[in-house]
């Protein structure tokens, strides 16, 4: 196994307190992230400005702690190609300098916005040429992140199948851009999340950590089984599995980002919303941990 891989979150289970402005409330996640233990954060960023004297100070604080960061690439990277290019590459350049103030590599994006339109099952879009649009605006966003030394990790979030992904991916051709796996977003396009796993990890610079189950009893469902969030270890997703192909197969995978990150777990009628998150997350903090372990990857080393 490849030592020194990073146990993260993707966010907070909780949110920060709505008096503070988006430097302030960025600041109060990393300090929850600190005392959590985490060696890696990938929320919160969204709010904070293209001002390198306001966000500087904030890299400081999380690098002080020993704590890996990544920054939202917003969507603009999906409009290099189009009649909105030269405001996305506008974006794009902030964003890049958000990265560069916080003193991470990282940017992170995903194209899916959790409906039809942006999916491989959208009618009004021929698959292929669905994946040459992709294909093409990311090697615009590759010309740029290169420039910057920058790495740009695409999700696979709930719009492709990670074969698709991977296909797109190798369409761009930059070692500069790669995936953002998720393990659990699979079943959302009505396949295996192992099946990802399988075409994505070879192009993995960050993850987002998610265990997902099929149930019987889920009220959502509308046909035989439906799917729902769960805390790590507790769905179908082998997170040891997981662990050893990233392990093996990521070029990134010294340092990797494990975030965890649950979504869509059923409401808990004797918890409140923020408890049962809180529950969740710490089982599921406890459970990477123990597996990792297992798995023998060694923490990072201690900082200072």
């Amino acid at each position: 196994m490849k030592e020194g891989m990073r146990i993260g979150a993707a966010g907070l289970c909780v949110s920060p307190p709505k008096e503070l402005d988006g430097p302030g409330q960025y600041r109060w996640c990393l300090e929850q992230a600190a005392a959590a233990g985490l060696d890696a954060f990938g929320g919160g960023t969204d709010a904070l400005p293209d001002d390198p004297g306001v966000v500087r100070p904030l890299g400081e604080f999380a690098r002080a702690r020993g704590i890996e960061l990544e920054v939202s690439a917003f969507r603009c990277v999906f409009d290099l190609c189009g009649p909105d290019a030269k405001q996305a590459r506008d974006v794009l350049a902030g964003r890049i300098g958000v990265a560069r103030a916080l003193g991470t590599r990282i940017l992170r994006t995903g194209y899916g916005r959790l409906n039809v339109r942006t999916s491989r099952f959208n009618l009004a879009m021929p698959l292929a040429d669905h994946l040459r649009h992709l294909t093409r605006a990311l090697r615009e966003a590759a010309r740029m992140v290169e420039d910057r030394d920058m790495l740009l990790a695409v999700e696979n979030h709930c719009d492709f199948t990670g074969r698709q992904l991977a296909e797109i991916l190798h369409g761009v051709g930059s070692s500069n851009v790669g995936a953002a796996l998720d393990t659990g977003n699979g079943f959302t396009v009505f396949t295996h999340p192992h099946e990802d796993v399988e075409h994505l990890a070879p192009l993995t610079i960050t993850t987002h950590i998610k265990d997902m189950k099929i149930v019987d009893d889920d009220p959502r469902r509308t046909v035989c089984f439906g799917v729902v969030g769960c805390a790590l270890g507790d769905g179908h997703v082998d997170i040891p599995w997981v662990l050893e192909q990233l392990a093996a197969r990521s070029p990134h995978a010294r340092g990797l980002h494990l975030l965890i990150e649950f979504g869509w777990v059923p409401k808990d009628p004797q918890r409140s919303s923020e408890e049962q998150n809180a529950y969740v997350f710490q089982r599921s903090l406890a459970y990477l941990r123990r597996v990792a372990c297992a798995a023998h990857i060694e923490p990072v080393a201690a900082v200072g």
